[in-house]
């Protein structure tokens, strides 16, 4: 999952930052949810590469020391996790923060999974 790599995921909160609204609670919010959304996708990624790349990652003098080259972690469960990761952050991708934490059907619910997380929060902050 490299969470060593996830710090480059940050970069979602630069709306926020260059908008002035770092105290905005709704907005860091969906910044959060976002990162959040980012890392899963990331770390699904990551693992899909790791098992890909198993067989010559055995044989490398730094990279056979990774979870599922050395066998820590077995290629069947390293699945499981990818596609796990997968489910979770493309849920939290169409339903977007914080919907994906407490969603439950609305009669906005077409429209809401048409938005992104973005527009949902200008929208419901700016327009009545």
């Amino acid at each position: 999952m490299r969470p060593h790599q996830w710090v480059k995921n940050v970069f979602v909160l630069a709306p926020v930052v260059f908008a002035k609204e770092l105290f905005d609670y709704e907005l860091l919010l969906h910044a959060g949810g976002a990162f959040v959304v980012f890392c899963l996708l990331a770390g699904a990624v990551y693992t899909v590469n790791d098992i890909v790349d198993a067989p010559a990652d055995r044989i490398h003098p730094v990279k056979r020391h990774r979870p599922i080259a050395s066998g820590v972690v077995p290629i069947g469960t390293a699945k499981v996790l990818a596609v796990t990761l997968l489910v979770l952050g493309m849920a939290g991708a169409l339903y977007g923060p914080p919907l994906f934490w407490s969603w439950s059907p609305s009669p906005e619910w077409p429209s809401q999974s048409t938005q992104t997380f973005p527009e949902r929060a200008l929208r419901s902050r700016y327009v009545a």
